[in-house]
């Protein structure tokens, strides 16, 4: 019941009598005082019944990295079967996975997203009720590509949305300055082309204050939205990003570290209260390619919610060296990875692939979707293969149009 209430109603919730004929003033003032009561309790009731039930609400989530078309070349992966390279043969298998994801009502984060595709998804999510947040970083290279956020309309009522290139939200004091540059490592080869040389990497030499140096040339951007359920008055946050890819040096992850707590610290932001918006602080979910595996200082990096002195207990002290210099906005309990969460341990790979530079192929878990516990628990999540045996990899192949597998996780709001 909503609205008015008649007043017969509050009359037998309240026990008042009706009218008398004989009634006196100070008699009628109290009965209609009694009757306001009865009516404000009558809302009270109905709004706080009503509240529990709506946010009792399930978040269908889908992240997928669908392999930039320019990246997906036979140069990069000269030992794939071709047809299975064409973006004209991958791309009519993407979109039956995104299909099947928007006749589920799912919220998706796509990753490497490049401009072509970007402007066929928009059309494909526009003509089935989605809206879309597209956000681009990338060279010509790799097809300009960006991270995207698609959610059904129908469903989801959008608040607020950021985009958001992590660097920028750094002071700009922790960047080093610009200085001449130092002399070419390798006189006048390239990095590759002394690869190509040698048959293997030349060895990579890190110079103090490095990270900071690549982090801040890494132009990778987030997309954070706040919804809410339609007819209801629960809030919560969802977002996305694709990590630089960067793997070896301690200064590599370093780097990767300085992006992990600028989005950390992001992500807190925009989910806390906010008066002026209106807003309460809100649960949080964050879905992507991490390139980071699990295990990693990166990894708990995430999984502490941002605490530099839970990974530095954890032996890893010297990768999280000078993250005090950012700003630091924690989440106290955390978050959680929902396959973990779930299965009660990560998947054994979300990437399965075999490029032009690696001797063997590489089979690990990059790929993400974490939450924050408390109003958030995971009631249903996809399970991925076990065994490397399972998939007729490496990917792309005949079946998987990405090097990634698409992850899906199901979570419950309450309040």
């Amino acid at each position: 019941m909503s609205g008015s209430y008649p007043i017969q109603w509050c009359r037998a919730v309240a026990r008042i009598p009706a009218c008398g004929i004989n009634e006196t003033a100070s008699a009628r003032w109290n009965r209609f005082q009694k009757l306001g009561a009865a009516a404000a309790m009558a809302g009270a009731v109905s709004w706080m019944s009503t509240k529990l039930v709506r946010c009792d609400t399930d978040l269908k989530l889908t992240t997928y990295n669908v392999l930039s078309p320019r990246l997906a070349s036979p140069q990069q992966y000269p030992s794939y079967a071709r047809e299975d390279l064409a973006k004209d043969s991958r791309w009519p298998k993407i979109l039956s996975r995104m299909q099947k994801a928007v006749d589920d009502d799912r919220i998706i984060a796509l990753q490497e997203v490049d401009l072509e595709w970007a402007g066929n998804l928009h059309a494909f999510f526009a003509e089935r009720g989605y809206a879309v947040v597209f956000a681009q970083y990338g060279k010509q290279m790799n097809g300009y590509m960006g991270v995207m956020m698609a959610w059904p309309t129908k469903v989801f009522q959008a608040l607020d949305v950021e985009l958001c290139k992590l660097t920028d939200t750094a002071p700009k004091r922790v960047w080093p300055r610009s200085e001449a540059g130092p002399l070419a490592r390798f006189g006048y080869l390239t990095y590759q082309g002394l690869t190509d040389i040698l048959g293997c990497r030349p060895p990579e030499f890190e110079t103090e204050g490095g990270e900071w140096k690549l982090a801040q040339g890494r132009m990778n951007e987030a997309i954070l939205v706040r919804l809410r359920p339609r007819a209801t008055s629960c809030d919560f946050c969802v977002a996305t990003h694709h990590m630089p890819c960067l793997f070896g040096t301690t200064e590599k992850v370093r780097a990767v570290n300085i992006h992990s707590q600028l989005l950390l610290n992001r992500l807190k932001r925009f989910a806390a209260a906010d008066v002026k918006k209106g807003f309460q602080e809100a649960p949080v979910a964050l879905m992507g390619d991490f390139n980071i595996k699990p295990g990693t200082s990166s990894y708990h990096l995430i999984e502490s919610g941002g605490s530099i002195a839970t990974v530095s207990k954890q032996g890893s002290k010297h990768e999280v060296h000078g993250l005090e210099q950012l700003p630091i906005a924690e989440f106290p309990d955390g978050l959680r990875s929902a396959y973990k969460d779930f299965h009660g341990q990560e998947p054994m790979f979300t990437n399965y692939a075999m490029s032009a530079m690696s001797k063997e192929a590489f089979v690990d878990t990059l790929d993400y979707i974490w939450f924050s516990p408390g109003r958030l628990k995971v009631v249903a999540c996809q399970q991925l293969p076990k065994e490397t045996e399972n998939v007729n990899g490496p990917f792309p192949n005949a079946e998987e149009p990405s090097d990634h597998l698409p992850l899906h996780a199901t979570l419950r709001m309450s309040d």
